[in-house]
């Protein structure tokens, strides 16, 4: 089993579009996630996996909330690291 060490991710370029009734919205934003991890053997590697999140929103009493989320790969880039 893969342990994680660490994970940072990165979020740009959002795209927000609202409804005109204001009930629902809908969001588009890229993200680059860089991770490093030790598999079952010890070897450590590290990637960065980029793509885009698809979002939607539905308004509630108490505020905005997301009511789905998909994430559609672009690319990833691995590396094996020397322990």
């Amino acid at each position: 089993m893969n342990q994680t060490e660490w994970t940072y991710h990165q979020l740009i370029n959002p795209i927000v579009e609202i409804e005109t009734v204001r009930t629902h919205a809908a969001a588009t934003i890229d993200v680059v996630v860089k991770f490093s991890r030790t598999d079952a053997r010890g070897a450590r590697s590290r990637a960065t996996l980029g793509g885009r999140y698809r979002l939607g929103f539905v308004r509630s009493r108490s505020g905005w909330r997301i009511d789905r989320r998909a994430l559609l790969a672009r690319y990833d880039y691995s590396q094996d690291l020397l322990v």
